[in-house]
């Protein structure tokens, strides 16, 4: 045994954490992103882009029509320019005319108008599901970081739990409630 005016060096014990925290799995990674893509409404909207440039397409087949109606009013009064004639001569007439015009633009059925608008917005969709996909992943793989160090002694656990706490709230609102519905 030691006397007792030995003391022992200051030595902090790190003990393992009462349960480890797995990491993210890819499978439940893209489940996240699929949540947050459903919740921004997302998900389908490449299919709906192509169904508007189907439908662009396919209005070729179907004429512009233009129809008009238009009336002619004809009053006219006329001299004769002789000397010896001195007769005035006057003629009405109404006339009513109708036109219908069918016009098929075939050229359609190759390229609408509509299509680099359509194809415009296909890429701000590629590029908002990009942005998101990257934004929610960021978030998720904080929160587990957090979790870790909030489960191990240390100065840091107490923030880092409030941490884990702010970015469960994040990605519940991105995904719309799934993330706390299906925890990590």
């Amino acid at each position: 045994t030691a006397p007792p005016s030995f003391r022992a060096p200051n030595v902090t014990v790190v003990t393992e954490p009462s349960a480890e925290v797995a990491p993210p799995t890819p499978t439940y990674a893209r489940s996240v992103v699929a949540a947050a893509y459903r919740a921004a409404s997302v998900g389908d909207g490449l299919g709906r882009l192509d169904d508007l440039a189907s439908r662009a397409r396919k209005s070729a087949l179907l004429p512009e029509v233009r129809l008009r109606a238009t009336r002619y009013v004809d009053d006219r009064a006329s001299v004769d320019a002789l000397a010896d004639q001195n007769r005035l001569s006057d003629s009405s007439s109404q006339n009513l005319g109708l036109e219908a015009r069918l016009t098929f633009r075939l050229d359609r059925l190759a390229f609408a108008d509509e299509e680099p608008g359509l194809e415009r917005a296909r890429l701000d969709v590629l590029s908002f599901r990009a942005k998101l996909a990257q934004k929610v992943l960021e978030l998720l793989f904080k929160h587990h970081r957090a979790r870790v160090i909030s489960r191990e002694p240390g100065p840091e656990r107490e923030e880092a739990a409030v941490v884990s706490a702010e970015l469960t709230a994040a990605l519940d609102a991105l995904t719309a409630g799934w993330f706390s519905r299906n925890p990590p």
